[in-house]
C-alpha cells in the first residue's frame, strides 16, 4: 500500500488557509484569507459565480498554488500531500473506454479493495452498467461513474464542484447518499454548491464567500448572523446582495 494513502476509515484532515493570496491573469482573488475547516465536518461553500468558490477547491487540490501564505492539509499523526486529495467536477470526463474501466483507472492510483468497490459500484446504483461504453450513459449516470472513480483513488480529501448540477433528482439522491457515507468514514468533504436546499441537507459547516471574502462561516446548517435570511433567500433566487 502507498504509505500516503490509506481506506477509508481513518482520521479527519484538518484544512487551514492562512493569509492566503491568489492572483489570477493579474485579478487578485484572494488577499489575505485565512480560515480552518473543521476535519470532522462536510464543508459546504455558497456563493455567487466569480466569489471564489472554484479557487478555493483548486488551491485545495494544488492545481493552483496561493502567491503568498499557506494552504496546509494534516492529520493528527502526518502533514498530507496534496496527491491525498480528489477533485470532482461538476461535469465528469468519461474515458473512451467501459464503465468498469473508467471505474478500475482509479485503482491505479490508489489501493482499494475490490470488495469495497463493488460495493460503492452498488451504493451508487450502476451495477447494470459495468460492461457499458462509458459515453453512451446518461449525464447523471455517468457522474454517479465518476463519483465512485473518484473513491477507487483513496481520496483523504474530497472536493466536489456542483457535483449534481443540472442531474437528475434520483442521481441527486444517490449522490446526496454516498456523500454521507464516505463522510462518516473520516474522508473530509469540501463541497460547493448553488442549491441552498441541498446545502441544508449535507452541510455541518457553511461558508458563504462574496467577492474572495468569507462574509460568514457557521457550524450547523444555516446562515444568518451575517448575512441574514434575507441575504440568503436572495442568492437562493440569484438576486444580488444587501446590508440586511
Amino acid at each position: 500500500m502507498n504509505k500516503n494513502r490509506a481506506d477509508l476509515t481513518t482520521d479527519g484532515v484538518d484544512i487551514l488557509f492562512q493569509d492566503v493570496v491568489l492572483k489570477v491573469n493579474k485579478c487578485r482573488i484572494f488577499d489575505g484569507l485565512s480560515c480552518s475547516l473543521d476535519k470532522n465536518l462536510i464543508t459546504v461553500l455558497l456563493g455567487y459565480n466569480g466569489a471564489g468558490k472554484t479557487a478555493f477547491l483548486r488551491l485545495l487540490s494544488g492545481l493552483s498554488r496561493p502567491d503568498k501564505g499557506i494552504v496546509k492539509l494534516s492529520t493528527s499523526s502526518e502533514k498530507l500531500l496534496f496527491e491525498n486529495v480528489t477533485m470532482l467536477f461538476h461535469k465528469p470526463v468519461m474515458l473512451k473506454r467501459s464503465v468498469w474501466s473508467n471505474i478500475v483507472y482509479g485503482l491505479k492510483q490508489g489501493s482499494m479493495d475490490k470488495n469495497e468497490l463493488f460495493q460503492f459500484i452498488q451504493d451508487a446504483k450502476i451495477q447494470h452498467l459495468v460492461e457499458r461504453p462509458a459515453r453512451e450513459i446518461s449525464a447523471g449516470e455517468q457522474q454517479r461513474v465518476a463519483f465512485v472513480r473518484a473513491l477507487a483513488t483513496q481520496p483523504r480529501v474530497l472536493l466536489l464542484d456542483e457535483p449534481t448540477s443540472n442531474l437528475d433528482p434520483f442521481s441527486i439522491d444517490v449522490i446526496e447518499d454516498l456523500i454521507k457515507k464516505i463522510s462518516t468514514r473520516g474522508v473530509k468533504i469540501v463541497m460547493v454548491t448553488h442549491n441552498v436546499e441541498q446545502a441544508k441537507r449535507l452541510a455541518g459547516e457553511m461558508i458563504f464567500l462574496h467577492d474572495g471574502k468569507i462574509i460568514e462561516q457557521n457550524k450547523g446548517r444555516q446562515l444568518s448572523k451575517k448575512i441574514g435570511q434575507g441575504n440568503l433567500q436572495r442568492f437562493a433566487l440569484g438576486q444580488e446582495l444587501k446590508n440586511d
